[in-house]
């Protein structure tokens, strides 16, 4: 949460090789709204950046189509940031 208790930002891991994972979604109480989500995935597990392509694996914006339950994919990392 951020210092002033304005923006709450959390990220979700998705460890598994080749499933998508359902994560159910509580936010504290209050106004919350979606301010921003971005994903960093590739995709091959093997893929690395380089000095020729530097950005094979970088973050991405990230569509929620459900804030209340989250659809992470294989082998990546969600962060999702809320405002009030």
């Amino acid at each position: 949460i951020s210092e002033d208790g304005q923006a709450l930002t959390g990220r979700l891991v998705n460890r598994h090789l080749h499933k998508e994972k359902s994560i159910p979604l509580e936010l504290p109480p209050g106004e919350w709204k979606l301010a921003k989500s971005d994903i960093i995935t590739a995709d091959d597990i093997h893929s690395r950046n380089s000095f020729d392509n530097p950005e094979v694996v970088c973050d991405r914006p990230f569509d929620v189509a459900d804030v209340r339950q989250l659809e992470l994919p294989p082998h990546s990392i969600v962060r999702i940031t809320f405002t009030r």
